[in-house]
Protein backbone atom coordinates (compact mmCIF):
# COMPACT_ATOMS: atom_id res chain seq x y z
CA UNK A 1 0.00 0.00 0.00
CA UNK A 2 1.30 3.47 -1.18
CA UNK A 3 1.99 6.29 1.59
CA UNK A 4 -0.96 7.89 -0.09
CA UNK A 5 -3.15 5.51 0.55
CA UNK A 6 -2.22 4.87 3.87
CA UNK A 7 -2.55 8.68 5.26
CA UNK A 8 -5.89 8.47 3.09
CA UNK A 9 -7.10 5.27 5.26
CA UNK A 10 -5.45 6.50 8.38
CA UNK A 11 -7.59 10.19 7.72
CA UNK A 12 -10.91 8.38 7.14
CA UNK A 13 -10.98 5.80 10.23
CA UNK A 14 -10.02 8.93 12.40
CA UNK A 15 -12.99 10.46 11.07
CA UNK A 16 -14.82 7.35 11.64
CA UNK A 17 -13.94 7.61 14.98
CA UNK A 18 -14.98 10.96 15.44
CA UNK A 19 -18.40 10.29 13.86
CA UNK A 20 -19.19 7.21 16.05
CA UNK A 21 -18.25 9.05 18.98
CA UNK A 22 -21.14 12.10 18.09
CA UNK A 23 -23.59 9.85 17.60
CA UNK A 24 -22.84 8.16 20.78
CA UNK A 25 -23.50 10.45 22.30
CA UNK A 26 -26.71 11.37 21.12
CA UNK A 27 -27.76 8.31 21.65
CA UNK A 28 -26.61 8.06 25.27
CA UNK A 29 -24.10 5.99 24.89
CA UNK A 30 -21.66 8.68 26.00
CA UNK A 31 -22.34 11.22 28.82
CA UNK A 32 -21.84 14.97 27.97
CA UNK A 33 -19.41 14.85 31.23
CA UNK A 34 -17.33 12.18 29.70
CA UNK A 35 -16.48 14.65 26.59
CA UNK A 36 -12.72 14.61 28.11
CA UNK A 37 -9.38 14.16 26.95
CA UNK A 38 -8.94 11.17 29.58
CA UNK A 39 -12.34 9.33 27.77
CA UNK A 40 -11.94 10.09 23.73
CA UNK A 41 -7.93 10.29 23.80
CA UNK A 42 -6.50 12.18 20.34
CA UNK A 43 -10.47 12.82 18.98
CA UNK A 44 -11.13 14.38 22.12
CA UNK A 45 -10.84 18.15 20.33
CA UNK A 46 -12.70 17.26 17.06
CA UNK A 47 -16.11 16.13 18.98
CA UNK A 48 -15.92 18.93 21.28
CA UNK A 49 -15.56 21.32 18.23
CA UNK A 50 -18.56 20.03 16.31
CA UNK A 51 -20.87 20.12 19.03
CA UNK A 52 -19.23 24.32 19.89
CA UNK A 53 -19.98 24.71 15.84
CA UNK A 54 -23.52 24.28 16.60
CA UNK A 55 -24.04 27.49 18.55
CA UNK A 56 -24.56 30.57 16.12
CA UNK A 57 -21.18 32.07 16.25
CA UNK A 58 -22.82 35.56 17.07
CA UNK A 59 -23.61 34.33 20.63
CA UNK A 60 -19.86 32.28 20.62
CA UNK A 61 -17.21 34.13 18.55
CA UNK A 62 -16.52 35.97 21.17
CA UNK A 63 -15.94 33.92 23.93
CA UNK A 64 -19.33 35.21 26.16
CA UNK A 65 -19.24 33.62 29.47
CA UNK A 66 -21.21 30.82 29.30
CA UNK A 67 -24.20 31.96 31.56
CA UNK A 68 -24.64 34.82 28.83
CA UNK A 69 -24.50 32.55 25.58
CA UNK A 70 -27.10 29.63 27.75
CA UNK A 71 -29.53 33.21 28.03
CA UNK A 72 -29.64 34.25 24.82
CA UNK A 73 -29.10 31.22 22.80
CA UNK A 74 -32.76 30.13 22.04
CA UNK A 75 -33.47 28.08 19.21
CA UNK A 76 -36.64 28.18 17.31
CA UNK A 77 -38.40 24.79 18.47
CA UNK A 78 -39.34 22.61 14.95
CA UNK A 79 -42.32 21.10 14.90
CA UNK A 80 -41.43 16.89 14.98
CA UNK A 81 -41.53 15.74 18.85
CA UNK A 82 -38.07 13.90 17.86
CA UNK A 83 -36.44 17.11 16.66
CA UNK A 84 -37.39 19.28 19.69
CA UNK A 85 -35.91 16.62 21.81
CA UNK A 86 -32.44 15.69 19.63
CA UNK A 87 -32.59 20.04 19.55
CA UNK A 88 -32.80 20.35 23.37
CA UNK A 89 -29.77 17.38 23.89
CA UNK A 90 -27.74 19.51 21.21
CA UNK A 91 -27.93 22.59 22.89
CA UNK A 92 -27.21 20.94 26.10
CA UNK A 93 -24.13 19.09 25.03
CA UNK A 94 -22.85 22.28 22.91
CA UNK A 95 -23.23 24.37 25.63
CA UNK A 96 -21.04 21.72 28.02
CA UNK A 97 -18.63 21.88 25.19
CA UNK A 98 -18.37 25.64 24.64
CA UNK A 99 -17.69 25.62 28.62
CA UNK A 100 -15.22 23.03 28.42
CA UNK A 101 -13.06 25.49 25.73
CA UNK A 102 -13.60 28.55 27.48
CA UNK A 103 -12.01 26.81 30.67
CA UNK A 104 -9.36 25.42 28.78
CA UNK A 105 -8.26 28.91 27.22
CA UNK A 106 -8.68 30.23 30.28
CA UNK A 107 -6.47 28.29 32.06
CA UNK A 108 -3.09 28.58 29.40
CA UNK A 109 -1.01 29.85 30.12
CA UNK A 110 -0.60 34.41 29.18
CA UNK A 111 2.07 35.01 26.78
CA UNK A 112 2.73 33.44 23.17
CA UNK A 113 2.73 36.51 21.53
CA UNK A 114 3.58 36.53 17.53
CA UNK A 115 7.25 36.75 17.38
CA UNK A 116 8.43 40.71 16.00
CA UNK A 117 7.38 43.83 17.01
CA UNK A 118 3.47 44.47 17.12
CA UNK A 119 2.35 47.67 15.01
CA UNK A 120 1.29 50.49 17.03
CA UNK A 121 -2.53 50.27 16.70
CA UNK A 122 -4.39 53.24 14.67
CA UNK A 123 -6.10 55.13 17.07
CA UNK A 124 -9.63 56.95 16.46
CA UNK A 125 -9.71 60.21 14.66
CA UNK A 126 -11.21 61.78 17.93
CA UNK A 127 -8.36 61.14 20.20
CA UNK A 128 -6.09 64.08 19.71
CA UNK A 129 -2.93 61.55 21.27
CA UNK A 130 -0.81 59.44 19.24
CA UNK A 131 -0.81 55.46 19.62
CA UNK A 132 2.50 55.84 21.83
CA UNK A 133 0.65 58.68 24.11
CA UNK A 134 -2.45 56.55 24.53
CA UNK A 135 -0.53 53.53 25.54
CA UNK A 136 0.65 53.68 29.02
CA UNK A 137 3.44 51.25 30.52
CA UNK A 138 2.46 49.21 33.28
CA UNK A 139 5.05 51.12 35.66
CA UNK A 140 2.75 54.39 35.96
CA UNK A 141 1.54 54.84 39.16
CA UNK A 142 -1.77 53.34 40.40
CA UNK A 143 -2.84 53.69 43.71
CA UNK A 144 -2.24 50.12 45.29
CA UNK A 145 -5.10 51.60 48.06
CA UNK A 146 -8.10 51.32 45.71
CA UNK A 147 -7.56 47.52 44.91
CA UNK A 148 -8.43 44.35 46.56
CA UNK A 149 -5.85 42.31 44.63
CA UNK A 150 -2.29 43.33 44.57
CA UNK A 151 -0.43 43.99 41.51
CA UNK A 152 0.64 40.14 40.53
CA UNK A 153 -2.89 39.04 41.72
CA UNK A 154 -4.35 41.03 39.20
CA UNK A 155 -1.74 40.32 36.72
CA UNK A 156 -3.10 36.55 37.03
CA UNK A 157 -6.49 37.35 35.65
CA UNK A 158 -7.09 37.50 31.80
CA UNK A 159 -10.26 37.95 29.98
CA UNK A 160 -14.00 38.25 31.73
CA UNK A 161 -12.06 38.13 35.43
CA UNK A 162 -9.90 40.91 34.55
CA UNK A 163 -12.61 42.84 33.36
CA UNK A 164 -15.00 42.29 36.12
CA UNK A 165 -11.65 43.24 38.68
CA UNK A 166 -10.94 46.59 36.06
CA UNK A 167 -14.99 47.34 36.80
CA UNK A 168 -14.77 47.15 40.60
CA UNK A 169 -11.72 49.68 40.27
CA UNK A 170 -13.55 52.01 38.08
CA UNK A 171 -16.21 51.83 40.39
CA UNK A 172 -13.94 52.78 43.62
CA UNK A 173 -11.85 54.98 41.67
CA UNK A 174 -15.03 57.00 39.85
CA UNK A 175 -14.38 56.24 36.33
CA UNK A 176 -16.54 55.40 33.84
CA UNK A 177 -15.72 52.88 31.46
CA UNK A 178 -18.56 53.24 29.50
CA UNK A 179 -17.93 56.74 28.44
CA UNK A 180 -14.43 55.55 27.37
CA UNK A 181 -13.07 55.37 23.72
CA UNK A 182 -11.63 51.24 23.05
CA UNK A 183 -8.11 52.91 23.30
CA UNK A 184 -8.78 54.54 26.55
CA UNK A 185 -10.36 51.40 28.18
CA UNK A 186 -7.71 49.52 26.61
CA UNK A 187 -4.87 52.11 28.52
CA UNK A 188 -7.25 52.02 31.82
CA UNK A 189 -6.46 48.39 31.83
CA UNK A 190 -2.71 48.48 31.50
CA UNK A 191 -2.29 51.10 34.04
CA UNK A 192 -4.23 48.33 36.30
CA UNK A 193 -1.93 45.70 35.41
CA UNK A 194 -5.83 43.46 33.93
CA UNK A 195 -5.04 42.14 30.99
CA UNK A 196 -8.36 42.43 29.01
CA UNK A 197 -8.75 40.42 25.92
CA UNK A 198 -10.81 41.43 22.35
CA UNK A 199 -13.85 40.00 23.69
CA UNK A 200 -14.19 42.49 26.29
CA UNK A 201 -12.78 45.14 23.69
CA UNK A 202 -15.34 44.81 21.45
CA UNK A 203 -18.19 44.09 24.03
CA UNK A 204 -21.17 46.70 24.24
CA UNK A 205 -19.74 50.17 26.53
CA UNK A 206 -22.40 49.61 29.58
CA UNK A 207 -20.95 46.01 29.59
CA UNK A 208 -17.52 47.47 31.19
CA UNK A 209 -19.11 48.32 34.12
CA UNK A 210 -20.15 45.25 34.89
CA UNK A 211 -18.67 43.00 38.22
CA UNK A 212 -20.09 39.48 37.58
CA UNK A 213 -20.93 37.22 35.05
CA UNK A 214 -24.70 37.79 36.86
CA UNK A 215 -24.48 41.32 36.35
CA UNK A 216 -23.74 40.98 32.42
CA UNK A 217 -26.86 38.21 32.22
CA UNK A 218 -29.50 40.92 34.14
CA UNK A 219 -28.07 43.69 32.33
CA UNK A 220 -28.24 41.94 28.86
CA UNK A 221 -31.68 41.61 29.74
CA UNK A 222 -32.73 44.77 30.83
CA UNK A 223 -30.83 46.12 27.10
CA UNK A 224 -32.96 43.70 25.77
CA UNK A 225 -36.27 45.09 26.50
CA UNK A 226 -35.23 48.32 25.19
CA UNK A 227 -36.22 46.69 21.54
CA UNK A 228 -39.40 47.45 20.93
CA UNK A 229 -41.08 43.81 19.28
CA UNK A 230 -41.69 46.05 15.56
CA UNK A 231 -38.19 46.77 15.40
CA UNK A 232 -36.62 43.17 16.27
CA UNK A 233 -39.36 41.73 13.47
CA UNK A 234 -38.01 44.43 11.14
CA UNK A 235 -34.86 43.64 11.91
CA UNK A 236 -35.55 40.18 11.63
CA UNK A 237 -36.99 40.18 8.35
CA UNK A 238 -34.69 42.43 6.92
CA UNK A 239 -31.98 39.79 8.01
CA UNK A 240 -34.42 36.80 5.75
CA UNK A 241 -34.43 38.97 2.66
CA UNK A 242 -30.86 39.94 2.66
CA UNK A 243 -29.48 36.23 3.37
CA UNK A 244 -32.28 34.77 0.80
CA UNK A 245 -30.61 38.12 -1.93
CA UNK A 246 -27.22 36.53 -1.20
CA UNK A 247 -27.93 32.90 -2.39
CA UNK A 248 -29.53 34.82 -5.85
CA UNK A 249 -27.21 35.58 -8.80
CA UNK A 250 -28.52 39.44 -8.67
CA UNK A 251 -27.68 40.49 -5.46
CA UNK A 252 -28.20 44.15 -6.25
CA UNK A 253 -30.65 46.10 -3.81
CA UNK A 254 -29.49 48.88 -5.20
CA UNK A 255 -27.10 51.03 -7.59
CA UNK A 256 -23.78 49.64 -6.73
CA UNK A 257 -24.76 47.85 -3.77
CA UNK A 258 -24.93 44.54 -3.34
CA UNK A 259 -25.42 41.81 -0.95
CA UNK A 260 -21.82 39.97 -0.68
CA UNK A 261 -22.40 35.99 -1.40
CA UNK A 262 -21.05 34.78 2.34
CA UNK A 263 -24.12 36.01 3.87
CA UNK A 264 -25.88 33.60 2.71
CA UNK A 265 -23.65 31.35 4.96
CA UNK A 266 -23.00 33.50 8.08
CA UNK A 267 -24.70 33.55 11.11
CA UNK A 268 -23.19 36.50 12.26
CA UNK A 269 -23.30 39.23 10.09
CA UNK A 270 -24.68 40.61 6.83
CA UNK A 271 -22.19 41.71 4.30
CA UNK A 272 -22.63 44.42 1.70
CA UNK A 273 -20.23 45.48 -1.14
CA UNK A 274 -20.55 48.95 -2.60
CA UNK A 275 -18.87 50.65 -5.28
CA UNK A 276 -16.60 47.52 -5.58
CA UNK A 277 -15.29 45.21 -8.61
CA UNK A 278 -17.83 42.22 -8.57
CA UNK A 279 -15.12 40.02 -9.57
CA UNK A 280 -13.55 40.16 -6.03
CA UNK A 281 -15.54 39.29 -3.25
CA UNK A 282 -13.89 39.32 -0.47
CA UNK A 283 -10.32 39.65 -1.45
CA UNK A 284 -7.73 38.85 0.90
CA UNK A 285 -5.46 42.25 1.91
CA UNK A 286 -2.24 42.00 3.90
CA UNK A 287 -4.43 45.29 5.71
CA UNK A 288 -7.71 46.83 6.32
CA UNK A 289 -8.30 49.98 7.39
CA UNK A 290 -11.74 50.01 8.87
CA UNK A 291 -14.13 52.39 11.02
CA UNK A 292 -16.53 51.05 13.93
CA UNK A 293 -19.91 52.86 15.25
CA UNK A 294 -22.38 51.93 17.51
CA UNK A 295 -25.85 53.82 18.17
CA UNK A 296 -27.28 54.95 21.14
CA UNK A 297 -30.93 53.93 20.86
CA UNK A 298 -30.84 50.52 18.13
CA UNK A 299 -34.59 51.24 17.29
CA UNK A 300 -33.38 53.95 15.62
CA UNK A 301 -31.28 51.78 13.52
CA UNK A 302 -34.23 50.93 11.09
CA UNK A 303 -33.32 48.84 7.92
CA UNK A 304 -34.63 52.03 5.69
CA UNK A 305 -32.17 54.07 7.69
CA UNK A 306 -29.69 51.53 7.46
CA UNK A 307 -30.10 51.13 3.45
CA UNK A 308 -30.02 55.05 3.68
CA UNK A 309 -26.80 55.05 5.06
CA UNK A 310 -25.31 52.58 2.24
CA UNK A 311 -26.65 55.01 -0.23
CA UNK A 312 -25.43 58.25 1.14
CA UNK A 313 -21.76 55.98 0.89
CA UNK A 314 -22.53 54.90 -2.39
CA UNK A 315 -23.10 58.32 -3.71
CA UNK A 316 -19.82 60.09 -1.77
CA UNK A 317 -17.72 57.49 -3.96
CA UNK A 318 -16.74 55.55 -0.80
CA UNK A 319 -15.33 51.78 -2.18
CA UNK A 320 -15.19 49.13 0.00
CA UNK A 321 -17.67 46.81 2.19
CA UNK A 322 -19.79 47.59 4.71
CA UNK A 323 -20.95 44.89 7.74
CA UNK A 324 -24.29 44.67 9.92
CA UNK A 325 -25.15 42.52 12.78
CA UNK A 326 -28.16 39.78 12.32
CA UNK A 327 -29.91 39.94 14.89
CA UNK A 328 -31.28 42.55 16.92
CA UNK A 329 -32.29 42.35 20.02
CA UNK A 330 -30.31 39.09 20.80
CA UNK A 331 -26.94 40.37 19.21
CA UNK A 332 -26.54 43.96 18.57
CA UNK A 333 -27.24 45.15 21.81
CA UNK A 334 -24.15 43.69 23.28
CA UNK A 335 -21.65 44.57 20.45
CA UNK A 336 -19.36 48.37 20.73
CA UNK A 337 -19.25 47.84 16.65
CA UNK A 338 -22.77 47.45 15.38
CA UNK A 339 -21.78 48.53 11.96
CA UNK A 340 -18.24 47.54 10.70
CA UNK A 341 -16.80 49.76 7.85
CA UNK A 342 -14.54 48.39 6.02
CA UNK A 343 -12.50 50.74 3.16
CA UNK A 344 -10.99 49.71 0.33
CA UNK A 345 -8.63 52.21 1.06
CA UNK A 346 -7.05 53.90 4.45
CA UNK A 347 -8.94 57.07 2.65
CA UNK A 348 -12.19 54.93 2.17
CA UNK A 349 -12.29 54.06 5.67
CA UNK A 350 -11.93 57.46 7.04
CA UNK A 351 -14.65 58.84 4.37
CA UNK A 352 -16.73 56.17 5.28
CA UNK A 353 -16.56 57.32 9.46
CA UNK A 354 -16.89 60.74 8.34
CA UNK A 355 -20.30 60.14 7.00
CA UNK A 356 -21.42 57.71 9.72
CA UNK A 357 -20.66 61.12 11.83
CA UNK A 358 -22.60 63.06 9.85
CA UNK A 359 -25.17 60.68 8.89
CA UNK A 360 -26.16 59.23 12.45
CA UNK A 361 -25.14 62.64 14.48
CA UNK A 362 -26.58 62.75 18.37
CA UNK A 363 -27.50 59.05 17.45
CA UNK A 364 -24.18 57.73 17.37
CA UNK A 365 -22.50 56.50 20.47
CA UNK A 366 -19.26 54.94 19.99
CA UNK A 367 -16.93 55.55 17.22
CA UNK A 368 -13.29 54.11 15.96
CA UNK A 369 -10.78 53.80 13.67
CA UNK A 370 -8.95 50.45 13.21
CA UNK A 371 -6.48 48.28 11.17
CA UNK A 372 -6.43 44.71 10.57
CA UNK A 373 -3.34 42.80 9.49
CA UNK A 374 -1.86 40.25 8.83
CA UNK A 375 1.20 39.39 10.84
CA UNK A 376 2.88 36.21 10.88
CA UNK A 377 1.24 34.50 8.62
CA UNK A 378 -2.05 35.51 10.91
CA UNK A 379 -4.96 37.42 10.20
CA UNK A 380 -5.60 39.32 13.08
CA UNK A 381 -8.43 42.13 13.96
CA UNK A 382 -7.29 45.84 14.83
CA UNK A 383 -9.08 44.52 18.65
CA UNK A 384 -6.86 41.17 18.74
CA UNK A 385 -4.08 44.01 18.36
CA UNK A 386 -5.08 45.92 20.47
CA UNK A 387 -5.49 43.05 23.26
CA UNK A 388 -2.35 41.92 22.08
CA UNK A 389 -0.31 45.24 22.97
CA UNK A 390 -2.34 45.22 26.26
CA UNK A 391 -0.59 41.92 26.79
CA UNK A 392 2.97 42.54 26.24
CA UNK A 393 2.37 45.68 28.22
CA UNK A 394 1.75 44.08 30.91
CA UNK A 395 3.57 41.03 30.75
CA UNK A 396 6.31 42.18 29.29
CA UNK A 397 9.91 41.60 31.01
CA UNK A 398 10.55 43.44 34.19
CA UNK A 399 7.63 45.30 34.65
Amino acid sequence: MSIENQTTNTESSGESKITEYIERIYQGEIDPDDITPEKLGPFYSKVRDYFIEQIPSRYSDDSWPIELVADMWNPAQPIDSEDVEKQRLTRRIALHCYELSLSEAQNKTIGHLPVGKLPDPVVRETTSLSASEEMPTPNQPASETSHSLSVEERKKLNGWPASYELAKIAIKEGVDLSSLSREEYASFAIQNHLTIDDSQLRTAPWQRMCTSVEEIVSKNKEEALKITEESDKSFARFCYEMKDKASQRDRFISDNIRVREGTKDSDSWLYFGINTDSNKEGAEALETYKSYVSIKDLNSLTPDRFTEFMRLLQETNYKGDVKIFQDMAGQGIKLNDQIVIHGSSEADARLGLELAENFFGNDLDQKSFGKDEIIDGEKMSYSQILAQQITKAIHTENS
